[in-house]
């Protein structure tokens, strides 16, 4: 007969009256655990130690699974799991078969079930393991306070702090790519031995499928990207300065984060060394299903990560702001005490815009400014004065209508008209005064101008408006004089000219001739010197 023994086994072929005891013993199953483990702070710590070792050997996996370090690695995690209590070791071999009848059903539920059953039964274990996990971080979580306590160059405890901070996303780097290539080692020499080979050639393909350049490359690159993207991420971040500085402030809030964060990397992560284990495998010619156990070791790593983020983030809160100790400064000696000086009386009020007192000013004309007001005053007055209305020494007038008849007492010309020999050179000196006076007020209108625009003072606009109606006024005496200098000299001076040039041209050479005064000529002359005039020197005093 068939009987189903406790831990679910079935045995076949039972001879009647046979008890349950005598059947246990004789299957090896005497004395064998099969309850609950229970809690054991040695299977804690061998759990930790496990996790601390498998990170490692990731790591070290990076130079070849099969290196002498990571066998070195592997041999410690053995060790680790035998020293386990019998309990323990009972629960973990339940698990392990659990988990290898659900990848044979081929039920994606029934492999997730599995991983949950499996992390259920010993959530302290499973999260133990993968704190444990942390360990090759240590290094860089402390190297700066290290550095800091051993007193290194300012230089130095920034550089290792700078390096420091880079390298939990190097570390997970590496753990992912040497994840795979151990996953792909295991599987590929555990299915060669069991297909028979001898352990050197299961150990040399084992070694050619986790090469870099075998024909499982992508998945190693593959793992290396995701570990990459995991210690960005996931807790790691909190394992540096900057990234304890962004965490969450509140303990709930952190703890569900970091362990979400935590749990998506992690549970792709072991879903993708479970699938680059089969492809090798079927690379390897062997009939493997290509998602076999994918789900399992997904579920199984993503609940395993959220449980070892947990203790991390609550114990990775901000770095509380650095306390600076007052400075207390000793009491100064005590120095003998002053007479109080005489009461000052209070300084006057400064005006608005001042920002000193005034101090009295000696004026121009031999007064005194005793204030700003006084000072003010006379800039107003002699801005006044000097832009105030000039006297006009006579109006403008018409040169022609004014002009003395020639009849009265003046000589007659060549050709018989009474003349004045002075006309155009008195024209011409009233002509170049008034285009001085209006150079002048060319200038005065300029600093006026100057002065309008930065200041709105209604004194300076309305001297600015006077001078420049001045201006124009004196433009057109000037052209009225213009006008009555070119017609005397068309009338008079020209005509006589050219009469007396026709006279000489009779009698002289060319070399002797006189050259006529022009209006260019009479520009020319200064008004207080000779002028030729009709062929007759003169002075115009």
């Amino acid at each position: 007969m068939d009987v189903r023994l406790p831990d679910g086994t079935i045995v076949t072929n039972v001879p009647e009256g046979i008890t349950q005891s005598e059947l246990m013993r004789r299957v090896g199953m005497m004395g064998k655990p099969t309850g609950p483990a229970g809690f054991s702070l040695g299977d804690l710590g061998a759990s930790f130690g496990i996790g601390a070792l498998g990170s490692t050997k990731s790591i070290t996996d990076v130079a070849g699974a099969s290196n002498a370090a990571s066998t070195g690695l592997s041999s410690g995690i053995q060790s680790l799991q035998a020293g386990m209590t019998p309990e323990r070791q009972a629960e973990m071999q339940r698990q392990a078969e659990r988990m290898k009848a659900a990848e044979q059903s081929g039920s994606f539920l029934q492999e997730v079930k599995a991983a949950g059953q499996n992390v259920l039964e010993a959530p302290l274990q499973t999260a133990a393991q993968a704190i444990g996990s942390f360990v090759p971080y240590l290094p860089a979580m402390f190297a700066a306070p290290v550095a800091a306590a051993m007193r290194l160059g300012p230089g130095a405890v920034r550089a290792i702090a700078a390096i420091a901070e880079k390298a939990p996303a190097s570390i997970a780097t590496a753990q992912g790519l040497g994840a795979v290539k151990g996953s792909i080692y295991d599987g590929v020499y555990q299915a060669e031995v069991d297909a028979g080979a001898s352990p050197d050639v299961a150990k040399q393909k084992a070694d050619a499928a986790q090469s870099y350049f075998g024909s499982n490359f992508e998945q190693i690159a593959l793992g290396g990207a995701l570990g990459r993207l995991a210690g960005s991420s996931g807790v790691e971040k909190l394992l540096t300065p900057a990234g304890r500085a962004g965490a969450p402030a509140g303990l709930g809030r952190r703890i569900a984060e970091t362990a979400a964060k935590e749990a998506i990397p992690e549970g792709v992560q072991g879903g993708q060394e479970r699938l680059a284990q089969n492809l090798a495998l079927q690379r390897g010619g062997f009939d493997v299903d290509t998602f076999s156990g994918v789900a399992g070791a997904a579920t199984g790593e993503a609940l395993a990560g959220a449980l070892g983020a947990a203790p991390v983030a609550a114990f990775s809160g901000r770095p509380a702001p650095a306390v600076t100790p007052p400075v207390v400064t000793p009491p100064a000696a005590q120095a003998p005490v002053a007479p109080e000086p005489a009461p000052v009386a209070p300084a006057e009020p400064l005006a608005i815009g001042m920002s000193q007192p005034f101090t009295p000013r000696i004026l121009p004309d031999g007064s005194v400014a005793n204030t700003q007001e006084e000072l003010d005053a006379y800039d107003q007055k002699k801005f006044t004065d000097q832009y105030a209305p000039q006297p006009v020494e006579k109006e403008a007038v018409s040169p022609i209508s004014e002009m003395k008849p020639a009849e009265v007492g003046y000589e007659r010309s060549l050709l018989g008209a009474p003349v004045d020999p002075l006309a155009a050179i008195v024209e011409k000196n009233r002509l170049d005064a008034e285009k001085a006076k209006l150079k002048q007020y060319n200038t005065q209108i300029k600093d006026l101008e100057q002065r309008a625009d930065a200041n709105t003072n209604p004194v300076i606009l309305e001297a600015r408006a006077r001078i420049v109606k001045e201006k124009a006024d004196l433009e057109e005496t000037i052209a009225i004089l213009q006008q009555g200098f070119m017609k005397i000299y068309e009338q008079e001076v020209k005509p006589e000219e050219d009469a007396i040039a026709a006279a000489k041209l009779e009698t002289q050479t060319e070399e002797d001739i006189t050259p006529p005064v022009t209006p260019a000529v009479l520009e020319e002359a200064p008004p207080f010197v000779e002028a030729t005039y009709c062929g007759r020197a003169r002075s115009p005093a």
